[in-house]
């Protein structure tokens, strides 16, 4: 599948077809990596209310201070790292969702763009540039025209002097 296979231009409408197709191929191959997300997050949930109780339960282990001290700072390190990797996970969740919805943009512009075209007849891409580019965002400006000047030919000529 290409990178971007909605940037090719002169489609079809059986071509948009497919680039929305492929969109929605990869959507559900994204779907399933959320949901293995999903699946590390409850896992880590769990985790880390096992390391909450086993904090609550070292009081009533007849443990020495030392003791007590050293296991509850073992185990706060376990939970930190389960938060971080609880964090890194979630945030690979967040893109991998946003990345869902790009796509189900780009699988509407695709299927909108397949009505427009006609069987057989290619469209051109549509992308049209800012209306005020930047300079460096790759946008095509067109050349300012000339300011065009208006002469008067009755103010260029002078009275004939007999």
């Amino acid at each position: 599948m290409p990178a971007n296979p909605d940037k090719a231009q002169n489609k079809t409408s059986q071509e948009w077809r497919a680039v929305a197709a492929q969109y929605e191929q990869k959507n559900e191959e994204l779907a399933k990596q959320v949901a293995g997300y999903d699946a590390k997050l409850a896992s880590i949930k769990q985790q880390q209310a096992d390391i909450s109780n086993q904090i609550k339960g070292l009081r009533n282990q007849g443990l020495t201070n030392t003791e007590f001290a050293a296991r509850e700072a073992d185990l706060t390190a376990q939970r930190r790292a389960l938060t971080q990797q609880n964090n890194a996970i979630q945030n690979d969740r967040e893109q991998t969702t946003t990345q869902i919805s790009d796509n189900k943009d780009a699988i509407a512009k695709a299927n909108t763009r397949a009505d427009i075209a006609q069987e057989g007849e290619a469209l051109a891409d549509t992308t049209t540039p800012p209306a005020s580019p930047n300079p460096g965002d790759g946008a095509i400006v067109p050349p300012a025209a000339a300011p065009t000047q208006t002469i008067n030919p009755a103010s260029n000529v002078t009275p004939a002097q007999d």
